[in-house]
């Protein structure tokens, strides 16, 4: 399994959001969990596995507030108030590898174990976009073929590989979560919140 992730995986960390709906303004990536922040998480989660490449596609800004470690490629996406689109059409260019793992910044619970079984199935299921499904719905980390290359390269807005996920409905295994709160996303305060207050922390 180690091999295969080394001589396939493209590991593309989306960390350039603008946190539109946090409340105050607040950046929710430098926002503290378990004693760092919920980047600095997303970035050790990254450079714990053995990826063929590790990719981080953020702002300036916050790269310049993150400890970023040895063989994490940092890109640049300088005009983040496009949309998610330009930043996985960014990590997608700078990619190398026959399979693209997309990962969020900001689902602080996500895990090593989950992510070798959504890596395990995508092994099991050449050609297929492979993600979690929460309450039916599809979720991120999301991995796509590199097939899909062209199509991931030419996103733009703020929907992402959703769009070329639903272009494909065929092509799509989505595999039911056995637990949901692995995959919270941090979008709102009130969900940061809740977060610390189910002792998650």
């Amino acid at each position: 399994m180690n091999r295969w992730i080394r001589s396939e995986v493209s590991a593309i960390l989306l960390a350039a959001g603008r946190s539109r709906r946090m409340e105050g303004g607040a950046d929710k990536l430098l926002l503290p969990f378990r004693g760092k922040t919920l980047f600095m998480l997303a970035l050790e989660l990254l450079d714990s596995m053995p990826f063929y490449e590790k990719i981080v596609v953020t702002t300036d800004e916050r790269l310049k507030k993150a400890e970023l470690q040895a063989g994490i490629i940092p890109i640049i996406n300088p005009h983040p108030e496009n949309g998610q689109g330009e930043s996985v059409s960014l990590g997608t260019k700078a990619a190398g590898g026959s399979r693209y793992l997309f990962l969020g910044a900001d689902q602080p619970l996500l895990n090593r174990d989950t992510l070798r079984w959504l890596l395990l199935n995508s092994r099991e299921n050449a050609g297929k976009i492979v993600c979690p499904s929460v309450e039916g719905k599809p979720s991120n980390p999301v991995i796509f073929p590199a097939r899909f290359r062209d199509e991931l390269l030419a996103l733009l807005g703020d929907a992402g590989g959703r769009a070329v996920r639903k272009a494909h409905p065929e092509d799509c295994l989505l595999l039911p979560a056995k637990d949901s709160r692995i995959f919270r996303d941090i979008d709102r305060m009130e969900d940061y919140l809740g977060l610390i207050a189910g002792g998650e922390a």
